[in-house]
């Protein structure tokens, strides 16, 4: 299991939302690598929408890094 810490950045993540992540996170790590070392989700508004940047160290020397923006948090 990777560590995970999942953060707001002038919102409260509350637990529905930061169990939808893991759950989500975990299964997109899972199609791709036999499992991950860590990953770091902060999750922002910007305006009306809701914006999540991730980074996932899968391997050793490995970082992966991405975000989307939706109206929607989930």
């Amino acid at each position: 299991m990777m560590d995970l810490a999942i953060k707001g950045k002038g919102l409260d993540v509350g637990e529905a939302l930061r169990a939808h992540i893991e759950t989500e996170l975990n299964g997109i790590v899972a199609k791709y690598f036999a499992r991950a070392l860590d990953a770091t989700v902060a999750v922002s508004r910007e305006a009306h929408r809701f914006r999540a940047d991730i980074t996932v160290h899968p391997l050793k020397s490995v970082v992966i890094q991405g975000h989307a923006a939706a109206d929607d948090a989930y």
